[in-house]
This record gives structure tokens, sequence and C-alpha cells, in this order.
């Protein structure tokens, strides 16, 4: 074999061999992920068409030279089409049943004239051998089906380059890497073709073989280094973009395969430069978003920024046609106006609406906890309880409108003087109590007398009367690390109120433990 022949061989076997082990990388190491299917089959074909055509180029007669350009036309015909459908795909644009029977007529049209070709010399006029060659090199003379076929592998893989390229703009700069890849490799069969059908390819060897699986070689290093079919990449329309809700959409290891700006709320680092990275790399240092993506739970998250924010968290699993598991989608809606009407509607539910502190129902809940923490712990913790002396006198004398003034200012007055960890409720109508942790009782007795002391000097005034009221105490105290016998919140709440009754009986206006 001339040395000259022999590099050629060597150079379209190798790309026969590179597309080969594309495809077969593909149908057993990313068979699962979606849209794949026709890059596979497309590196197949090419890896057929540069074998015949490598085997075409050794051929020493006619009939050798024939037979390989039989074997060489049953992938070369659909090539083209493959490349369209992987495209499109790509981008995840839709294609219609009608849109298979157009893209699929010429390659068979092209494999009909072509084994007929003895009978009409329409696809090649005359097939030779060249004689300004120093080895034997096929002179394949073009007919018209030729030219079609020419024709439509130029449309196809010119479509194939205008959707990628319509894509580019609205992509991230990650995924407008893979479309300027693809793009580079969808452009050499171009360049290869121009150069052998304008006889300026060296010797006349077909390159289009080689700028195939150029093409391949491109479109695998766009699905292998960017992973750019684990997911429907790009296939973000305006939807998308504007919904409400953050997205972010991952492959099976976890990668940020897309996301939209929303998200950003909830990921404010989050930039299109990270598309490619685990997610959990990204939000590091947010333990509990990392706890919460590891764990897939579904919940709300609370978010602060400058302001506080609420997201209710979903997980998506993404099954592709083929309903194989690709990846999932993290889901944020905002739910800060839900969350802070919950809360309004708790505070309703557990707020007296005239004084402003907690209800009876309420302030027993909140004590009850802290009672058992007591019990457990060991530790001490107080109980004042108190009514307004001659309350009914009040209201008989003043009318309600005094009555509610008196209730509202005395609250004031006893929020201003506890401590942020004392739980105050009203318990009865004119009757208040006060829940006091990690208190003794030298110190309830202080505080209770301290908050006499204010609600007696303290002016209420109403329709432009003023009036002063007094009240009356009752204190009781536990220490559990002292021994005390161990009492239900019931029974520590009766200590009290029956030293409250025992001020009363003794003259009002004072404490009594």
């Amino acid at each position: 074999m001339h040395s000259e022949l022999l590099k050629y061989v060597v150079i379209v076997g190798s790309s026969g061999v590179l597309s080969l082990s594309l495809s077969l990388y593909g149908a057993f190491k990313i068979r699962d992920s979606p849209r794949v299917k026709h890059y596979v089959i497309l590196t197949f074909l090419s890896s057929v068409f540069a074998f015949g055509y490598m085997f075409e180029m050794m051929s020493t007669s006619i009939e050798e030279v024939k037979f390989w350009l039989s074997v060489e036309y049953l992938p070369l015909p659909f090539i083209p089409a493959f490349i369209v459908l992987m495209c499109f795909n790509y981008v995840g644009k839709k294609i219609y049943p009608a849109f298979y029977y157009l893209l699929f007529t010429v390659p068979i049209i092209t494999i009909f004239t072509h084994n007929t070709n003895n009978w009409h010399d329409m696809y090649y006029k005359k097939i030779g051998f060249r004689n300004d060659t120093p080895f034997p090199v096929a002179d394949l003379v073009a007919g018209p089906f030729h030219y079609l076929h020419s024709f439509y592998l130029f449309v196809c893989i010119m479509l194939s380059i205008i959707v990628l390229l319509m894509e580019l703009r609205k992509s991230v700069f990650q995924f407008q890497m893979q479309i300027l890849l693809m793009v580079s490799g969808l452009l050499t069969p171009i360049i290869a073709s121009y150069f052998y059908l304008n006889k300026l390819s060296p010797y006349g060897i077909d390159l289009v073989p080689v700028s195939i699986g150029l093409t391949c070689l491109f479109h695998g290093l766009s699905i292998f280094m960017f992973r750019s079919f684990n997911v429907v990449p790009i296939a973000r329309d305006t939807v998308f973009e504007t919904m409400q809700e953050g997205v972010i959409v991952l492959n099976q290891k976890g990668i940020v395969v897309d996301f939209n700006n929303a998200v950003r709320q909830v990921i404010p680092m989050l930039h299109h430069r990270m598309v490619g990275e685990h997610i959990l790399s990204i939000v590091k240092e947010n333990k509990a978003l990392v706890t919460i993506i590891q764990e897939r739970k579904e919940c709300d998250y609370r978010h602060e920024a400058g302001v506080i924010q609420h997201f209710h968290v979903r997980f998506s699993e993404v099954y592709n046609t083929s309903q194989v598991y690709v990846g999932q989608m993290i889901t944020f809606s905002d739910v800060t106006e839900r969350v802070n009407m919950q809360e309004d509607l708790r505070k309703l539910a557990s707020i007296d609406g005239l004084t402003g502190v907690y209800n009876r129902t309420f302030f027993v809940r909140q004590a009850e906890e802290m009672f058992i923490s007591l019990m457990k712990r060991g530790g001490v913790a107080g109980i004042i309880m108190f009514d307004i002396d001659y309350f009914k006198t009040v209201n008989d004398t003043y009318g309600h409108e005094m009555g509610d003034a008196v209730l509202r200012k005395i609250s004031e007055v006893v929020q201003k003087n506890v401590r942020p960890a004392d739980i105050i409720g009203r318990y009865g109508g004119e009757e208040f109590i006060v829940y006091l942790p990690a208190t003794a009782l030298y110190e309830a007795h202080s505080l209770a007398a301290q908050l006499r002391e204010a609600i007696q000097n303290t002016a209420v005034e109403a329709d432009g009367v003023k009036i002063r009221v007094t009240a009356s105490f009752g204190v009781a105290a536990l220490d559990i690390q002292l021994g005390n016998a161990a009492c239900t919140l019931d029974e520590f709440v009766r200590k009290a109120d029956q030293a409250l009754y025992t001020a009363k009986r003794n003259g009002r206006n004072r404490v009594e433990v």
C-alpha cells in the first residue's frame, strides 16, 4: 500500500474508531440520560460510514468500490437527520410526526436511487478511478440525486446550527459553551463537503467521514465535559424565567444543571458560572439548607437577609420520556405572607384582645411547658396572682369604658416592670397572673411589691376623668432543689391564689405569701 494512501486510511479508520467508541460509551455509560439516544445512533452510523469509506479507499477494482459504496450508503443518508434530531432534542423543541416524515423522505430516496444507480445513472453518472494520483482513488461523477443529498446535508446542518444559535442568547454561560462547541462541530462537514465537491481535497479523497467524526467528537465533549444531556438543559422558556417560584434543576448526582432568577432570593450567591457544580458545595455555609437538601424533605424554610422571608421547599423527581429517573427539581415558593398570617392568627388566638397579654388558655399552655421543665431539671420558680381592688365599683361608678381603661393601663404597667423571660396572662375578669421562671420566693415577693406600688401610683384617665386604683397580690414559689415534693401547675397556681385571697381578707392593696 502506498505510504500516502496508508496515511489517509489510518486517519479515516481512526475517525471510525473514535465514533464507535463514543457510541459504545454513550450506550453503556450514559444510556439512562435523556435524549442521548440520537447521539448514540449518530455516532454508530458515523463509524459504519467511516469504516466503509476506509475499505473503499483500499479497493483496487470498480466492483470493490461499488460494494463499499453500498455499505457507506446504508448509514450515510440518515446521518443529517439524526444530527437535526439530536440538536432539536438538546434545546427541548417538540418534534411533530409530520416533521419525521419530512426529515426521512430524502434519506429513503437517496438509498433507493443509489442502489438502483446501475439502471439510471442519476446518482452517479460515472464510477471509475482517477488517473492523476499515485494510488487508486475512486472518481465519482455526481448526478442530480447526489446533489440532492448534498443539499439535504447542508440544509440539515444549517437548520441544526440555527436552532442552537437561537438558544445562545437566552442561555447561561455554561450552556453557551456547550452550544458553541456543538456549532463548531457542525461546521466541519460543510467545510469538508465544499472541498470535496470542488475537487480541492488532497488526491480527491472525501474528507466528510473524518469531518463527521469530528462532529461526533465535539458533541461528545459537550456531553461528557458539560453533562449537557443529563437533564434537558436549555429548554428554559419564558415561563421558567418569569415564574415567581425559585427553581433549581439537578441531575442524578446533585449537579446544578439549571435555575431561574427567582431562586436567588433564597441562594443569593448562586451564579450562572456555578452551573456544573454540586448543589451542596454551593450552599455549604447554610447548614439549614444543606440539611433540607440532604434529607429531601418538603418543609418550610426561614431565610434571613435583611428581612425575614419564609419559603416552602418541594422536591420533584424528573424522568425522561422512557420514565427513567434523570434528576430532580427543587422549588422554593415564597410563603412569607401565609406564615405571617398564621403568626397573626396565632397571636389573635393567644393574646387577650383588651389587655394585650396572653389569654388564660395560652398562658396555661406556656406555663405548663416551663413547669414540666422545672420538674425535670430542678430549680426555682414563682407565681404572682393579683386582681384589681374594688373593680366592680369602678365599673358601676365610672362605666365600663373606665373599667376597660383600667385593665389596659394595669397591663401596661405590669409589662414594663417584669423581665423578658416572665409570662403574663389575664386569668379572669380583673385577675392577672405572672409566671416567673428561675425566681426564688424573696425575688417574687420583691417584684410583687414593686408592681403593687407602681399600680398604686398610676393614674387612669377616661372621658376626662382621672382615677387611681390598687391591687392585691398573692405570691407562691417552688424550690425543687430544696426537696419540695413534686406538684402540678394547678396546685402551684392554687397556692398563689390562696395567698391572693389572704391579701384581700387582710385589707387589700398588699402582698401576701
